[in-house]
């Protein structure tokens, strides 16, 4: 039976119960097939800070100690990692296994909406509960359908982000106080305090949701002092809140404050005050973020490709306006409790990405607007459904249900085609998911071969980078080792690396950090002189395997003992000062002895800048029979720090190794070109010979 209810705008029918639970059954069955459909397929693998996160609940279980805030990397707050602890204790560590983990937090996080606008939207201030009853009804159910179909929060659902649960604790948060706000009970007060401390280790914005409820009491009280509008606070109801919720953040306030760094220093790096974002002008910049932040809701959102679509606004073309309408009802209606907070909500947490500037809009770090956002964009589906009532004169339920079957499946039409046909199968979402760490795990743990070692370069610059999937999936016997580019570092790594080993596996990436790492190539060109090569095996888009078998056993690293001076000056800003040159494949270096056909050898150039070089340059190693080619070895001119020439310093001196490979035997020379990198204008046409012959034998 169904119950006459008079709200402001006249007699509304709320609908039964069973319509309810129907309707929200079919809210949370689109919620839940767009964050679980094909998981196991899409995404594809973990990105760093996934298995990060994945790698920290694993020590945790090894350790035992479950700490309040985890100090790795830059910081973390614990919930996340917390979850993926008990997962683990439960099932193998494993993609799928994280990723629906997210699924549920999501799914959950859609059902938590719904209950917090139905306790919400039931405050009736002044008028009383049941008068807002039907609208409480309708607008949980469209905050929960606009939050299903959300393609921002659908992508991070299927993803492994400690951010996700911001959402979820502080809407658990939000529902339990104000159903205490409309005096259902005093214990109310005690879970809203609990799980508004809670809230703070899920995410680092979450430290917001402090502000966003004193802002609301203080407003709040405010407008009952002077206005005497809607309610009047209980002390001691807040004060059991305020006592609970600080009570529950002490101990990760106490480690922040033993620890500031991991308080602040990830703020600091990012914030729209650092002069290396704001070029000089933090006032403008910070103008600036709000901007685009704002409008990337509804007009251009975030390029990261980590987070979302490039460019796409987090809401679509049909929650666009609603949202729209939605902002302008709350902004008028502001003075009474409901919009006062759904308005405060989207202001106070949108704080953090309004003050980050490395990347502007961002989007992850605006998550905890997420539930305000979509609790505005249901205002205005509510809105708009009474403006077609009033308009056309026709029931407002079939009004109600069309409006909240079009946002079910237009809204989630277009997440899913824009998640599972743009972004899932793109390039972009490969390098942003990064499975080509688990692909070469799975060729690791594959090795069959005995003596082997896996060798991955490093950038000096950047440092080491292994990936957390590597400590998390890696099974087999096969010892590997980082080995950094840096030049005075090289050789001892290397030597001690491949110590005792047979075969030698250097895995060269072609995307991330690893692609920047050796651009010399010092660590194959080194392997070759002292071994074979035994070719490339290309097993994924992201990296290259190339195989080594050393000519010894216990090979002792060494580059170029003996240099022969030829001081060459190619125009008026180079000068090869030295070479050396000598046949690969011996357990020792070999200078100046025949090479073999089919077989590597190689030349050693030393060059000095006499001026700072006006362009970057190539050098151009070429085995000559007359005027005929047999090998050529071409390589961009770095220094040690991977600069090109046109900033190298006057004097520098830097030197790099070329292979190079004749097939037949014979009496070659060897010439050298230097060319402009950009437009391949030689700054010595004829060259520079080496004096030296090179005999080939066969």
């Amino acid at each position: 039976m169904q119950e006459r209810l008079k709200s402001a705008t006249g007699d509304r029918t709320t609908p039964p119960v069973w319509c309810e639970v129907v309707l929200l059954a079919l809210v949370m069955a689109v919620a839940i097939i767009l964050r679980v459909a094909v998981l196991d397929q899409h995404p594809r693998g973990l990105y760093y800070d996934e298995a990060a996160y994945a790698m920290d609940a694993v020590d945790t279980l090894q350790s035992g100690h479950w700490p309040v805030f985890y100090h790795t990397h830059s910081g973390k707050e614990p919930l996340w990692i917390w979850m993926l602890a008990v997962l683990f204790t439960v099932t193998e560590v494993g993609v799928f296994q994280i990723h629906l983990l997210a699924a549920a937090v999501g799914i959950t996080t859609v059902f938590a909406i719904w209950w917090t606008g139905r306790e919400m939207f039931r405050f009736g201030g002044g008028e009383g509960e049941g008068a807002h009853t039907e609208r409480a009804f309708w607008i949980a159910l469209f905050a929960a359908a606009v939050l299903a179909t959300l393609f921002f929060h659908v992508h991070l659902s299927r993803s492994g982000y400690r951010l996700l649960t911001q959402p979820l604790i502080t809407l658990l948060a939000v529902a339990s106080l104000w159903r205490a706000l409309r005096g259902v009970s005093l214990w109310w007060f005690v879970v809203a305090g609990l799980l508004s401390g809670f809230s703070l280790y899920t995410y680092t914005s979450a430290r917001l949701n402090l502000a966003l409820f004193a802002m609301f009491f203080a407003f709040q009280w405010l407008l009952w002092r002077f206005f005497k509008r809607q309610f009047r606070l209980n002390l001691i109801s807040l004060l059991v809140f305020w006592t609970l919720t600080l009570t529950v953040i002490t101990p990760m306030s106490f480690d922040l404050f033993v620890n500031p760094e991991f308080a602040f220093g990830r703020g600091e790096e990012v914030s729209v005050f650092n002069p290396v974002w704001n070029k000089g002008d933090p006032g403008l910049a910070l103008l600036d973020s709000i901007w685009r932040n704002l409008a990337g809701l509804i007009w251009k959102g975030s390029e990261d490709t980590h987070w979302n679509l490039p460019g796409r606004p987090m809401l679509d073309f049909l929650t666009i306006p609603l949202f729209l309408v939605g902002s302008v009802v709350t902004v008028r209606n502001w003075k009474y409790p409901v919009y006062l907070f759904t308005l405060l909500w989207l202001l106070a947490l949108y704080i953090p990405a309004f003050l980050s500037y490395d990347r502007v809009p961002v989007f992850h770090r605006a998550i905890g607007v997420v539930p305000a956002v979509a609790m505005i964009t249901a205002i205005g589906a509510y809105q708009v459904s009474e403006w077609i009532t009033r308009l056309t004169q026709w029931d407002s339920f079939p009004v109600r249900v069309t409006i909240l079957a079009g946002i079910l499946c237009v809204s989630g039409g277009i997440t899913a085609y824009d998640y599972f046909v743009r972004w899932a199968p793109s390039w972009g979402a490969y390098l942003a998911t990064q499975p080509y760490f688990l692909d070469l795990v799975r060729d690791m743990n594959s090795e069959t071969e005995e003596n082997v070692v896996y060798l991955f370069p490093y950038d000096v610059r950047s440092g080491k980078y292994e990936h957390p999937v590597l400590r998390l999936f890696y099974r087999g016997s096969t010892p590997y080792y980082f080995i950094s580019d840096h030049e005075g570092r090289i050789l001892k790594q290397l030597t001690s690396a491949v110590s005792g080993k047979e075969v030698v596996r250097v895995v060269d990436w072609q995307v991330g950090r690893g692609a920047e790492a050796d651009p010399k190539r010092l660590i194959p060109t080194l392997l070759t002189m002292y071994g074979t090569p035994l070719g490339t095996q290309k097993t994924s888009p992201a990296y290259h395997i190339e195989s080594f078998r050393l000519s010894g056993p216990n090979i002792d690293f060494q580059i170029l003992p003996h240099w022969s001076p030829l001081d060459k000056a190619v125009g008026d800003e180079l000068l090869l000062r030295s070479f050396s040159m000598g046949p690969c494949g011996y357990p020792t270096l070999q200078v100046g002895n025949p090479w073999r056909s089919g077989q590597y050898g190689w030349i050693a150039l030393m060059w000095e800048s006499i001026q700072v070089p006006r362009t970057d340059y190539k050098a151009s190693v070429r085995l000559l029979e007359g005027e005929k080619v047999h090998a050529q070895n071409d390589k961009i001119l770095f220094n040690g720090f991977h600069l090109e020439t046109s900033r190298w310093g006057p004097g520098e001196v830097n030197f790099d190794i070329y292979l190079l490979r004749p097939s037949q035997p014979g009496q070659y020379e060897l010439r050298v070109i230097v060319y402009s990198k950009e437009t391949g204008i030689p700054l010595n046409p004829e060259g520079i010979r080496i004096p030296e012959t090179i005999e080939v034998l066969p």
